[in-house]
């Protein structure tokens, strides 16, 4: 339980979150902005329902719905969505807000959560700072609570509002020539205690002022003013501020001026005769601004969504394409390399290629992970190890006026990352160093243990890449993990290098912070979880492996020329006999017309003109039901599996991939028992 101020906005907040830390992270932020007197936590869907429906473990719990639920979208059991469903559906909870958290940027889960009728969907990490405002611009969740709309609370962090009035009043603007008019109004709002600041005028030229000066939240006129009248300012007000709320608070109330004042944009009319009308006017105003706020805000969210949407399938190509050409540049490189003599000074020559072609793969796999258009597969590390197997391949990275020192801590334990994508964050790193310190300077790469300096439970390994550059300024820290926020020159950067660190770290429940000032340098400091089992020990950065060989009969399927020879020269150096076919109907063709020893297993890219390779191999495996299938693509497995182009659990090999790479999972493949 959290115990806030004696009067908080929100009285009791349902949480359902299956992520630990996640929750924490969200207790927290609940407790410091003191929007909840209670938080009840619960792990999944089904305790959601159950505590909302007081059954189960929450049978003898008091009677009464929760304020808010703040609602996970992916949870075991039954998901958020269907809770959300579920909820407005019951007539005793259809009236509780809802807000759904989630990491998915998807317009699917978007326009579904929308559509059955959530109050606002927040996507992760949540700026905590800005929780208490995200919930307080939630025009529904206040007319659900019964309660002054936001405009009307007072704030508790922002201090003065722009007009200059009390913290967090409703400011209001009143054109009234009558002096016991103008303290009536002000009587009727403290009354129905609608915190506000009411300034009065009487002339065109103050009236004007007014609104010029800013911060007017609502005006109030009086039909009939000596010096302006209502219609008057009304015109005005519309001309100039059209989405202003505007109410006219005028004795005369026959139907011939309602009418007109309605007509000619006025929010509501209220008759001097009846006061009472006033508080829920003004209230009702304010909520229909607040309102088409939100629904501007889901405008902007569901365009956001949609962009995200169009730059990941954007992505996939680009990724496809790029991946098959880095494929052929470290495949014949390596092939090269392996015919070359130990001391040959042509081996610098290949080893350039292979760093090239890796800062290249690194690139596609940083529009993959934007776009969550790539899995990752975690292992158990030591980071020293990492950092050290990638100590070539840095210096090789910086400029020779850069100095580079790795201080590696004693008994820091393990990780669990993937080997891959851990690399790509220190590389990345490394490159943003170099890039800001062009005159020279010092690239210091730390690694330790401890806690995390914001009080996050748990222990965590610290990895910290510090350069003595040219700093940040505050605008540039506060962007600098947005999609595409880059400060070098055109042509230099993608925007994508920090994004993409800040989420590889989310995918490894670790955290990224950074400290700089403008020249004295910047220090990115990472937290991974700490854990304790066995390390897998990863393969030092650039090394050749050899060639798994054999004397079985394979058919290669590859659309691309570059890499059909590629695959089949790697294929046949290993002793195998390789037979090749540019696309699904031709390797059919081949089949059919083959003599020789029966083909064991198909090497196939799975998006191929005229025939892919999934509909090639459900065909073969027709006569064949023993053949062996290994896929390969230049688009992400989670894509191919999304678009129905394999099924889970298929062989699949992602390019670039190396010939030793091929011939490593080809023989697994050959070795492996049948089905």
């Amino acid at each position: 339980m959290l115990v806030a101020d004696p009067e908080p906005v929100v009285k009791s907040i349902l949480l359902a979150e299956d992520d630990a830390r996640d929750a924490e992270l969200m207790l927290a932020a609940l407790q410091e902005h003191q929007l909840a007197h209670l938080v009840v936590l619960v792990r999944d869907g089904e305790q959601a329902l159950d505590y909302l429906w007081r059954r189960g473990d929450f049978a003898d719990r008091p009677p009464g719905n929760p304020s808010l639920v703040l609602l996970e979208l992916k949870m075991p059991k039954v998901d958020g969505l269907e809770v959300l469903k579920i909820i407005r559906a019951d007539a005793g909870l259809k009236v509780i807000p809802v807000v759904v958290l989630s990491e998915s940027r998807d317009k699917h889960d978007l326009i579904e959560c929308y559509r059955h009728g959530v109050n606002a969907y927040v996507v992760k990490p949540v700026d905590f700072k800005d929780l208490g405002k995200a919930v307080a611009q939630l025009g529904l969740f206040w007319t659900a609570l019964n309660v002054p709309p936001p405009s009307l609370q007072h704030s508790r962090e922002s201090g003065e509002d722009s007009s200059g009035g009390g913290r967090g009043d409703l400011s209001i603007l009143h054109l009234e020539g009558n002096l016991d008019d103008g303290a009536r109004v002000v009587e009727a709002l403290e009354a129905a205690e609608i915190p506000c600041r009411v300034e009065r005028v009487e002339t065109r030229q103050s009236f004007l002022a007014a609104l010029e000066a800013g911060g007017v939240q609502l005006v109030l006129s009086g039909f009939a003013c000596p010096l302006l009248s209502g219609p008057e300012a009304l015109a005005l007000v519309r001309n100039r501020w059209p989405d202003l709320p505007f109410i006219l608070f005028s004795d005369m109330a026959d139907e011939e001026a309602v009418v007109h004042a309605l007509s000619h944009g006025a929010t509501d009319y209220v008759a001097k005769g009846c006061l009472g009308r006033l508080a829920p006017a003004v209230r009702r105003a304010v909520l229909e601004v607040e309102s088409r706020v939100a629904r501007s805000n889901l405008e902007v969210k569901l365009i956001e969504a949609q962009k995200m949407d169009v730059v990941g399938r954007l992505a996939g190509g680009v990724a496809h394409d790029f991946n098959n050409i880095l494929a052929v540049v470290m495949g014949f490189s390596e092939l090269l390399d392996l015919e070359l003599a130990p001391d040959s000074p042509l081996r610098r020559y290949t080893e350039e290629m292979r760093i090239a072609s890796e800062l290249g793969a690194g690139l596609t796999r940083q529009l993959l992970v934007f776009s969550r258009n790539q899995s990752i597969f975690p292992v158990v590390l030591d980071l020293n190890e990492v950092i050290q197997n990638l100590d070539q391949l840095l210096r090789r990275l910086i400029e020779e006026n850069v100095e580079m020192t790795f201080a590696p801590g004693e008994d820091i334990g393990q990780i669990k990352a993937d080997p891959g994508y851990l690399s790509q964050i220190v590389m990345n790193l490394a490159v943003n160093a170099r890039d800001a310190m062009p005159g020279g300077g010092r690239l210091t790469i730390t690694t330790g243990h401890g806690p995390h300096p914001a009080g996050i439970p748990g222990e965590f390994v610290t990895l910290v890449v510090a350069d003595t550059g040219c700093g940040l300024s505050e605008e540039v820290r506060q962007r600098l993990f947005d999609p595409f926020f880059t400060t070098k020159p055109e042509g230099k950067g993608t925007g994508l290098g920090l994004s993409t660190c800040q989420t590889i770290l989310r995918q490894c429940q670790g955290y990224i912070t950074v400290s700089s000032q403008p020249g004295q340098g910047t220090s990115f400091s990472m937290y991974f979880p700490r854990v304790n089992d066995p390390t897998i020990r990863p393969q030092p950065a650039l090394q050749i492996d050899p060639l798994l060989g054999g004397t079985e009969t394979l058919l290669v399927v590859e659309d691309e020329s570059a890499l059909r020879s590629l695959a089949r020269d790697a294929l046949t150096k290993g002793g195998y006999q390789v037979l090749c076919a540019a696309n699904g109907r031709e390797a059919l063709q081949v089949v059919k017309d083959w003599k020789g020893p029966p083909i064991q297993l198909v090497v196939t890219d799975v998006v191929m003109p005229q025939m892919g390779g999934r509909i090639m191999a459900e065909r073969l495996q027709v006569t064949d039901p023993q053949l062996k299938f290994l896929f390969t693509s230049g688009y992400s497995d989670v894509a191919i599996t999304q678009d129905r182009l394999l099924q889970p659990g298929t062989a699949f090999l992602p390019k670039p991939y190396t010939p030793a790479g091929l011939t490593r999972l080809v023989r697994e493949l050959l070795d492996a028992p049948p089905g």
